[in-house]
């Protein structure tokens, strides 16, 4: 499992999916990791009882996308977002997030894209280049925007990171979509959350993103444990 998201439609579902090498799929599971098989569709079991392949639950197609190298998903509402932002070796030119419906955990086998957004940093000239900074692999949605925290690694070493992120915002009103915003220009419209996230980043590895609209934090998850990171509620500042 790559990514996981709590669904705000259906009660006690979480939408998870897998890394590169498997197909463009989702799965809906239960809190105890428990898959939601559709009535209609017959369950694996450790029996010697043949099975039509056809019935057997292989997840939720999504039609319209490819899984290079998915690595997290959020959700916003009734909103899927997956990000196939895996970069390793920062030379990408083809990073982008699919958009789609959240489907029906209990009816559905097959669900579309509502669209495919290219992505592209706007400070990343070469492919590699001298800073391997592009590779993200947690994004999360605030206050209606979608966010991304990178995965940073020695130059021309993929196996070994560095301990830092850059934070970015996707920005769907500017006239450059397939443009992040830089984190350093978010810092003093969300009160430093992007300088926040680079703080906690130089102690660990991250590799997941949830914010909280409760507590108003954002929980990062690293290899080892998750450490929470004050959001700001501002409101009155969105770009355009």
């Amino acid at each position: 499992m790559s990514g996981i998201a709590r669904s705000r439609t259906y009660s006690g579902i979480y939408w998870v999916h897998n890394d590169s090498g498997d197909r463009a799929r989702i799965f809906p599971i239960r809190q105890d990791g428990s898959v939601v098989i559709p009535p209609f569709v017959s369950r694996r079991d450790t029996s010697s009882r043949p099975e039509d392949p056809a019935l057997v639950y292989e997840g939720i197609q999504v039609g319209g996308a490819v899984n290079i190298d998915w690595e997290d998903i959020a959700i916003d509402g009734d909103t899927l977002y997956i990000a196939d932002t895996g970069n390793n070796a920062n030379t990408r030119r083809d990073l982008a997030v699919y958009v789609l419906k959240e489907p029906n955990p209990e009816t559905t086998l097959q669900t579309p894209i509502l669209k495919r957004i290219p992505i592209a940093y706007p400070d990343q000239k070469a492919f590699p280049g001298d800073e391997w900074h592009f590779d993200c692999e947690a994004i999360f949605v605030f206050q209606g925007k979608l966010y991304f925290l990178t995965k940073h690694r020695a130059p021309r070493q993929p196996n070994t990171p560095e301990p830092s992120t850059k934070l970015y915002r996707l920005d769907y009103r500017t006239h450059r979509p397939r443009e992040y915003a830089h984190a350093d220009r978010l810092a003093s419209r969300f009160g430093g959350l992007g300088h926040r996230c680079c703080d906690v980043a130089r102690r660990a590895r991250l590799g997941g993103a949830l914010p909280s609209p409760a507590t108003g934090d954002l929980a990062v998850r690293t290899p080892r444990a998750r450490r929470p990171i004050p959001l700001s509620r501002q409101g009155a500042s969105h770009p355009h």
